[in-house]
């Protein structure tokens, strides 16, 4: 579970073993009880190509797959001239089948915890194989089996912890729980039933105070009325005992942040156009919009007054569905007629706790009725969001209040005019005050100042999730802003990214180039090659290494590079985009969450660092977190960041 990583006889699966070929060894050891026809592996894998050559790709992919697993290859992986498979009783084990397998009634509690133990992340997480849709969608049906599943086990586990009094064991069960979903009222209140218990009532209050003020922040709601009973019971000093199960059976259901776009169609049959070809036009558009959602992560479905509904962040939560269904609400507004130049869709966004279930992803009706009022209020077209929408991705499109009368339940509202082009919500969020890390902030600015007389300086910062090294980075960040002229640059790891090589990299190169996603190859080249030119590159030099890391091109004469050349060609040209502004103006770099830099990154950084030699005026800021300092960077200076005082 987590990342994907193959071992055969103790050795990683190593070679060319690219992301599609994991992929396809994945498919095969989950699907192993049936074979495959070399057909719909290839379209599976490789669904933009034609037939013969998805056909060949696939031979060519199992070649070096076989390679790869060296002496078991050929044995593991056989099949004819029509279908491939798992080769049947050949032994192996996968994580992901073990967890899912039916469990006996009467596990123990070690083979509960051997079994969560397994899940170390998401179904095949990092392993993005953008649009082989039908993968993604298999993909994420195993990722919400699983993730349910590991809930299901947690939950039991922890019941049986405290049954027993194992207080310790019963609490890690419990924040485990809420780590793999944040908003469930029910691991909160056994976290705060168990710190009570424990004697640490303090503890389980405050347990409460974080959860109820990340509620109303993060989506304007409150804790159940069973959590606020407990936390009085714990006030008063009551016995507590583990949560009785109901008298009768509850309704199936479960709260979870959801995220859902409404969308009404504004097209009517032309004059004079025959309503058969009306009809067949709006099923084209339904086709596409379905395609679109799918692709972002949504599912979509009909209404019966021939609007649209989807949902994103279902069957469970998940971070940025908001931002993908916003981005999925521009892309149907966008679907305009071309003849007319006008948009053919109003879409209506509202995020709030839904009670979904495995059907049903808003049960109640609540947050889609908020959505399709907001999307009947966007009577010109475009995207209208709600406040809380806004609130979850603040920072990351360009909005405009709506002035208009609006639906009570959505608060505010705005309409959304295109993405602002930040990477994530702080990087252009307002921050509040700093508290309590002036000596850290000092010692950073002080870092700053030495860097501007030409000492090049890197400091890491350690510290646990939400202790606040991004804050006190964007602190340096605003406070450099307003008195400075400099230049920064920012790389953003991400957990779902960090098998794919110099992932952070081609982000920041892509949006130093400001090209479009849609632009055609030769406007992103001509993009590429300003931005090499303003940086004072080789442009002719640099450009092919850079169009090929940026998947723009492949140029034939980069074959006959060896990889370790080919790596060092393109790491050089990398490092002159990055050093030479430094030479001009001091340069703010920073990288956020090490923790989940691929190695090929880790080791450019390592290389960055070293080559940032006396005279580049550059002050270097890594945040990462304790325990997971990546053995390339351990001479850096370190910044341990503990727990916030109240200064």
């Amino acid at each position: 579970m987590g990342l994907p990583e193959f071992t055969i006889d103790g050795r990683i699966l190593s070679g060319r073993a690219y992301q599609k070929l994991h992929a396809l060894l994945a498919f095969l050891l989950m699907e192993h009880e049936r074979p495959h026809t070399r057909e719909s592996l290839s379209a599976l894998l490789w669904p933009d190509h034609d037939k013969e050559r998805a056909l060949r790709n696939l031979r060519l992919g199992l070649h070096h797959l076989r390679q790869g697993l060296g002496r078991h290859g050929a044995a593991l992986i056989v099949g004819d001239r029509r279908t491939i498979r798992i080769a049947p009783g050949h032994p192996f084990l996968l994580d992901a089948l073990e967890l899912g397998a039916p469990l006996p009634s009467g596990a123990s509690t070690a083979s509960l915890e051997h079994l969560v133990a397994l899940y170390r992340g998401d179904f095949l997480t990092g392993l993005a194989l953008p649009g082989c849709e039908e993968f993604e969608a298999w993909t994420r049906s195993h990722a919400d089996t699983l993730r349910r599943t590991v809930l299901r086990l947690l939950e039991r586990l922890g019941d049986e912890c405290e049954a027993h009094g194992e207080v310790e064991h019963a609490l890690q069960a419990a924040r485990r729980r809420i780590q793999i979903e944040p908003w469930s009222d029910p691991a909160h209140r056994q976290v705060m039933r168990l710190l009570a218990r424990a004697g640490q009532t303090d503890a389980a209050l405050e347990q409460f105070r974080a959860f109820a003020t990340t509620l109303q922040q993060e989506l304007g709601t409150a804790p159940q009325a069973d959590t606020v009973a407990l936390v009085e019971r714990i006030r008063r000093g009551e016995p507590l005992q583990g949560e009785a199960p109901p008298a009768a059976p509850a309704a199936p259901g479960e709260r979870q942040l959801l995220t859902v776009i409404a969308i009404r169609s504004l097209d009517q049959p032309r004059v004079g156009e025959d309503p058969e070809l009306w009809a067949e036009r709006i099923s084209r558009f339904t086709a596409r919009l379905a395609a679109l959602v799918l692709e972002l992560g949504g599912t979509l479905a009909a209404t019966p007054d021939g609007a649209w509904v989807g949902a994103f962040g279902f069957p469970h939560a998940e971070e940025g569905a908001a931002r993908r269904a916003v981005q999925a609400a521009l892309r149907i507004a966008a679907l305009g007629d071309e003849e007319r130049g006008e948009s053919q869709f109003a879409v209506g966004v509202h995020t709030a706790v839904a009670l979904s279930d495995g059907v049903h992803a808003d049960r109640g009706g609540m947050v889609t009725a908020v959505a399709t009022a907001l999307a009947r209020a966007a009577e010109g077209g475009g995207v209208l969001i709600s406040g809380a929408t806004e609130l979850q991705t603040r920072s990351l499109f360009e909005i405009e209040p709506q002035e208009d009368a609006l639906p009570a339940a959505a608060g505010s509202a705005f309409h959304v005019l295109r993405p602002s082009g930040a990477v994530d919500r702080l990087d252009r969020a307002p921050l509040t005050p700093l508290r309590g890390r002036r000596d850290e902030l000092r010692l950073l600015l002080d870092l700053w100042r030495a860097a501007q007389g030409g000492q090049a300086e890197a400091v890491l910062l350690l510290g646990e999730a939400g202790i606040g090294k991004s804050r006190l980075v964007h602190t340096v960040s605003e406070q450099l802003r307003a008195a400075d002229n400099h230049v920064e640059r920012a790389l953003r790891c991400r957990a779902e990214f960090r098998d794919a090589a110099y992932y952070p990299i081609i982000e920041l190169i892509e949006s130093l180039a400001g090209y479009a996603p849609n632009d055609a190859a030769p406007l992103k080249n001509a993009a590429v090659a300003r931005l090499l030119d303003e940086h004072g590159a080789d442009g002719v030099k640099a450009l092919p290494f850079i169009a090929r890391l940026l998947g723009l091109a492949d140029d034939p004469a980069l074959a006959a590079l060896a990889p370790a050349q080919l790596r060092e060609h393109t790491e050089q040209a990398v490092l002159a985009l990055f050093l030479n502004p430094a030479k001009r103006h001091p340069l703010l770099f920073v990288c956020e969450d090490l923790h989940w830099a691929d190695p090929s990154t880790l080791g450019f950084l390592s290389r960055f660092i070293g080559a940032a030699e006396p005279g580049y005026r550059i002050l270097a800021l890594l945040t990462a977190r304790p325990g997971e300092r990546p053995p390339a960077l351990a001479g850096l200076r370190t910044l341990a960041l503990g727990p916030l005082d109240d200064g």
